[in-house]
């Protein structure tokens, strides 16, 4: 096992128990009484871990999660408890499909050749498959038609071992007149099938943005990964409400005074202007911090800001402490978190949240902390 020491020797993401589940609660009060919640850990659960966030969600009594893939599906399949429920939102592939069905996993459905192949498979094991049917409102990504998803969604429920769970589509947050305009789309494909007999368990279109921006469209269920995490658009009207529950680390390996008219790293374009105490950081971009960052990124270092130099390398990245004397290596530099939020960290390189902490790669450990102590340590590559 993966000790503590190990762990945070060199760069590490930190995972705060406490406010993953204050996040959880935070998205349960934006629900109308009856709408269900789905947490969505896809891509690692933004980054924070997949694993060790259901096993935070569930012991806070969600049991409805939702990835992008199988592998995803598989992952938390091997973690959860059995009554937990998974739903891959993307394509199953044909190659897929075997072990997405033995291993119960609710799939998406916009093509009637991939509702066939669940269906075949599923009678092959003798077995049900639980499905949802995408309905593509105005996207433009994945989905049925509007005009043929009624027809679509009463041809798969013929074919046999599928179970119809829940009918839905995904908000592009363009502005409120298309959101109502697809709302109503999906309304029109659920009235024409209660038209037809059938009745949709779960009605879903919003993520953890559009559940409370447009709290009138909640239907009967809700999908949310970013509120997890501690963040929101920042028109939210309830900041105080979430807190930030990942943070990035990493250590100081390297102290030196470059002179001026000298480059860091790769960089030619930006030489020093002035003698400059350089420390060399044990990240890059191969651990998920951005290239991107390079020249205009800040890290934080015994609370004072320190800003990147030249570009950010491979496994390496180079700040100016020159303002901050009392520095050493081996001192911790929090690259997100402590004073850096979360829009600002994505902000210094003009990025978008969401992908800057879904890009922090699997070789960084995962330290969960409870009371500031580590209760779980995830290393992927132990």
């Amino acid at each position: 096992m993966l000790s503590y020491a190990r762990a945070t020797a060199r760069t590490w993401a930190e995972i705060r128990v406490e406010d993953v589940v204050n996040n959880h609660q935070a998205a349960l009060s934006e629900l109308a009484p009856g709408v269900r919640h789905v947490s969505v850990l896809k891509a690692n659960a933004y980054g924070m871990g997949a694993v060790g966030t259901a096993e935070i969600l569930y012991a806070d009594g969600e049991r409805l999660f939702a990835v992008a893939c199988v592998e995803e599906a598989l992952e938390l399949r091997r973690a959860l408890p059995d009554d937990a429920y998974i739903l891959v939102m993307g394509e199953t592939m044909p190659a897929e499909v075997a072990v997405s069905v033995s291993n119960r996993i609710a799939s998406t459905v916009f093509r009637l050749e991939t509702a066939r192949a669940l269906s075949e498979e599923a009678v092959r094991q003798g077995v049900q498959v639980h499905v949802h049917c995408k309905v593509d409102t105005g996207l433009n990504r994945l989905g049925f038609g509007t005009a043929e998803a009624a027809e679509a969604v009463q041809a798969v429920l013929r074919m046999p071992n599928l179970v119809y769970d829940g009918l839905f589509s995904h908000l592009q947050r363009r502005s409120p007149e298309h959101a109502r305009l697809q709302a109503e789309r999906l309304w029109q494909v659920d009235r024409q099938l209660r038209e037809a007999g059938i009745a949709t368990p779960m009605l879903h279109m919003l993520d953890s943005i559009g559940m409370w921006r447009y709290p009138q469209y909640q239907f009967n269920a809700v999908r949310d990964g970013a509120f997890a995490l501690g963040h929101t658009k920042l028109d939210y009207q309830h900041p105080e409400k979430l807190r930030l529950a990942l943070s990035f680390k990493t250590r100081i390996v390297r102290i030196h005074d470059v002179p001026a008219g000298e480059c860091c790293g790769y960089d030619a374009d930006h030489p020093m202007t002035k003698d400059t105490r350089v420390a060399t950081l044990c990240v890059g971009y191969a651990d998920g911090y951005p290239r991107a960052m390079s020249e205009v990124g800040q890290v934080e270092i015994h609370g004072k800001r320190a800003r990147v130099l030249g570009v950010v390398c491979m496994d390496l990245t180079m700040v100016d402490i020159s303002e901050i004397p009392e520095a050493q290596v081996g001192d911790v530099a929090t690259l997100l978190g402590g004073s850096i939020g979360i829009h600002e960290y994505a902000g210094f390189s003009q990025g978008y949240a969401n992908e800057y902490t879904a890009m922090i790669s699997r070789r960084v450990p995962r330290v969960y902390l409870k009371g500031g102590e580590p209760v779980k340590i995830v290393g992927y590559l132990e």
